[in-house]
C-alpha cells in the first residue's frame, strides 16, 4: 500500500478506533456472559460484512492479493451455527430479570455504536490524512 517506514513509525492510534476494543474488553471483564454473547452475535456479522468489503476494495483498488487480506477474510465468514445456537440458549436463560434484559440491550446498542465509530473514524482519517 506504499506506506513507508517513517509513516508507520509516526502513526498515532485513533481514539475512535480504540473505543470499540476498549468497550469489548470492559464487557468481557465486567459484563455477564449474556451481555458478551449478545454483543458478539449482534456485531460480528456487521464487522464481518465490513471486513469483507474492505478486503474486496483493497484487492480491487490497491492490488493486494493472495494472503494479504487473510485477517479481513477470516472475519467475513458467517458465524458457526453451533456458536449461534449455544449463545442464544445462554442469552435466553439470562433474561429472567428486568436488570438482565436492560443490560443485554445496552450491550447490543453500545457495541454497534462503537462499531460505527470505528468505521467512521477510519473513513474520516482516510480522507483527511493523505
Amino acid at each position: 500500500m506504499n506506506i513507508d517506514s517513517r509513516k508507520m513509525e509516526s502513526y498515532e492510534p485513533l481514539s475512535g478506533c480504540q473505543a470499540y476494543t476498549n468497550y469489548l474488553t470492559k464487557l468481557a471483564v465486567y459484563g455477564s456472559d449474556a451481555e458478551v454473547f449478545t454483543a458478539l452475535l449482534i456485531d460480528l456479522p456487521v464487522w464481518g460484512y465490513n471486513c469483507g468489503k474492505m478486503s474486496s476494495i483493497l484487492q480491487k483498488n490497491h492490488g493486494l492479493e493472495g494472503n494479504s487480506c487473510v485477517f479481513l477474510d477470516s472475519f467475513a465468514s458467517p458465524l458457526p451455527k453451533e456458536f449461534i445456537g449455544k449463545s442464544n440458549e445462554l442469552i435466553l436463560s439470562s433474561v429472567n430479570f428486568p436488570y438482565s434484559e436492560k443490560s443485554i440491550r445496552t450491550s447490543a446498542r453500545l457495541i454497534l455504536d462503537y462499531e460505527l465509530l470505528f468505521w467512521n473514524t477510519l473513513y474520516k482519517h482516510s480522507i483527511t490524512d493523505q
